[in-house]
């Protein structure tokens, strides 16, 4: 996929492609959407650039394996018949 076709494919359907594909272009495109804000918040609570730095990277990597769990029990829930 080229960069261009995918700048408009919405969050969810990044991560599904991602986890279908492993295409890391899929992954770099969320990574570019919410890296600077998610820094900023850091930097803002860690008062320390490069500990703001690894708290990023640390909150992408813990995302990236707990959102298939996340999405498992979601699905879960939507086939629950409501009694």
């Amino acid at each position: 996929m080229f960069k261009k076709e995918i700048t408009h494919i919405g969050d969810t359907e990044l991560l599904e492609l991602f986890y279908e594909k492993r295409d890391t272009t899929l992954l770099g495109t969320l990574l570019e959407r919410y890296t600077l804000l998610l820094f900023g918040t850091c930097l803002k609570y860690l008062k320390n650039e490069a500990s703001a730095k690894d708290a990023v990277q640390q909150i992408f990597l813990k995302a990236l394996v707990e959102i298939p769990t996340f999405c498992s029990l979601m699905s879960l829930g939507k086939n629950e018949n409501p009694k």
